[in-house]
């Protein structure tokens, strides 16, 4: 029988929501707690991966990059991002050990803007308009570097590709798609969040019965921007779990 990898040898997989790139964790991946527990971080680029994709094939570009790995893997997935790591873990199991799904939810009811961003994006988006997407992902304040890095990427990653995942995601709804019991799930929320509310967090546990929630306060939409140590905690959560179960 092939030896298992440890679970500090684990992959931890981040899956950036859309129009953001893998490089907004990087205050994740450079914290000193993940670093000291010698897990093996990496990002996912699915939007210029798959382009004009849907859900499920930005879902089968991560497992492609899981089946790639020594073993099943964490993922960490923000706002549509959270969506593609939970239909991975849900079409995938044997390749998903656990999540942190944050600031996301298991449909696109009540989302604040969904309706308005498809409008905008059939229109050939301006930077004017790249940046006041990407004013609504950070809490008022976030440094301009943030901002910036969303633009440049929103420009490389295109409208076509935005639009393709956010049609996708809000025709689909994982509360109906049945539960996954055993599952090791962390939910973050950040409570200033001006798309979706912490009820939307809450309703993971309708998914996936062994999901912690936890509310950031003073926090906008990007925790793993705005508040990297909550996440790099929910990771280390996960693992401490897998640990002690010796899933």
């Amino acid at each position: 029988m092939d030896e298992q990898p440890s679970l500090t040898e684990q992959r931890v997989l981040l899956v950036p929501g859309t129009l953001m790139s893998a490089k907004s964790y990087d205050a994740v991946r450079a914290h000193a707690d993940l670093r000291a527990d010698g897990l093996d971080v990496d990002g996912v680029e699915w939007m210029l991966d798959v382009p004009h994709c849907d859900i499920p094939r930005a879902a089968d570009c991560v497992a492609e990059r899981i089946r790639g790995g020594t073993g099943p893997a964490i993922l960490v997935g923000h706002s549509t991002g959270g969506t593609i790591a939970a239909v991975t873990a849900l079409n995938h199991p044997e390749l998903v050990s656990g999540l942190v799904l944050i600031n996301s939810g298991p449909n696109m009811i009540g989302h604040g803007a969904v309706g308005q961003i498809l409008q905008t994006l059939r229109e050939s988006p301006t930077d004017e308009v790249w940046e006041r997407f990407a004013l609504k992902n950070v809490a008022p304040g976030a440094p301009r570097r943030w901002i910036d890095d969303m633009i440049e990427f929103s420009r490389r990653a295109g409208a076509a590709t935005a639009a393709s995942i956010l049609r996708s995601q809000a025709q689909l709804d994982l509360l109906a798609s049945g539960q996954s019991s055993d599952l090791v799930v962390e939910v973050l929320h950040g409570r200033l969040d001006e798309k979706r509310t912490p009820a939307n967090a809450e309703e993971w546990e309708r998914v996936f019965p062994n999901a912690a929630v936890t509310v950031i306060d003073d926090c906008g939409h990007s925790p793993h921007l705005e508040a990297p140590s909550q996440v790099v905690a929910a990771v280390r959560r996960v693992v401490g779990t897998l640990q002690r179960t010796g899933v």
